[in-house]
């Protein structure tokens, strides 16, 4: 079997010398999924080499097949898939965001709640808490407003990443047989049941 196209690995991540892309659709990085869409395959190699059998680790690295979607009929899917990807990165990023101004938001309402107590009680000597606490409370006015606007954002560009990806994700059910085919082609020894590798048997 001939492992290299033009003398580069740009289709076996598990194998030596991997130069394809980390990102895309792949076949068997799991025993029992034909392909799947991954963000990190090196991550996924990495972890097959850490944690799994000795005596499964090359067996599954040798499997593990790049599928290039150019001029394939799963081209399609991979666009959407691509272009879900900012918007959900978006998504997580302004999520988390919302999450630390509401944090801050709350510690300076219950200072400015604190400040307003002392400045009751120093009523007669200084209004200068009382200014504090009405500048805190100002501010964590703002803060909450923006982490809501943040979080309506965030969940505006979930919805849209989420659509990218079922439309993707339905496309992709269509061009199962040309996937499977596409990995019986570039992985021809492939030990694969219909449901799961069989991996070889101990001597």
């Amino acid at each position: 079997m001939n492992t290299y196209e033009d003398g580069l690995n740009t289709l076996y991540p598990g194998r030596p010398d991997y130069t394809g892309p980390n990102t895309g659709l792949f076949g068997l990085l799991h025993h029992d999924r034909l392909y799947e869409w991954s963000e990190n395959v090196a991550e996924r190699v990495a972890y097959v080499r850490a944690n799994k059998p000795a005596s499964e680790q090359e067996f599954r690295l040798h499997c593990m097949i790049c599928l290039d979607p150019t001029g394939q009929e799963w081209a399609e899917s991979a666009r959407l898939r691509a272009e879900s990807t900012h918007p959900w990165a978006e998504s997580t990023r302004l999520w988390v965001e919302s999450a630390r101004l509401r944090v801050e938001g709350a510690r300076l309402r219950d200072e400015s709640t604190r400040l307003r107590a002392e400045s009751h009680r120093l009523l007669a000597e200084s209004a200068r808490p009382w200014a504090e606490s009405s500048r805190l409370w100002t501010e964590s006015t703002r803060l909450w407003d923006e982490s809501t606007r943040l979080l309506a954002e965030s969940a505006r560009l979930w919805d849209e990443s989420t659509r990218l990806r079922a439309e993707g994700a339905r496309l992709l059910v269509a061009a199962a047989p040309a996937i499977e085919a596409r990995i019986h082609e570039l992985v021809p020894d492939l030990p694969w049941n219909g449901t799961t590798l069989l991996f070889p048997s101990n001597p």
